[in-house]
């Protein structure tokens, strides 16, 4: 994910794989992310989720997809 592309109100997906008691157990969890408020300068995106707002820096938000993965 490049900074260019990230513009306040997008609709972006954070995708993880979350493991159980055993690691071959784990499933893909997808998860939406609202995007805010874009501060280039310090290269950090002001996004909510879950009703929480927070600023998120550059090694998390670059690992956002702006498709959602299908199933």
């Amino acid at each position: 994910m490049v900074l260019k592309k990230l513009k306040a109100g997008m609709t972006v997906y954070r995708v993880e794989k979350t493991t159980g008691l055993h690691r071959f157990n784990g499933k893909w969890n997808t998860w939406t992310i609202y995007i805010v408020e874009v501060d280039a300068e310090n290269e950090r995106v002001l996004a909510t989720s879950n009703g929480r707002t927070e600023w998120v820096s550059k090694h998390i938000w670059s690992r956002w997809r702006l498709k959602r993965p299908t199933d």
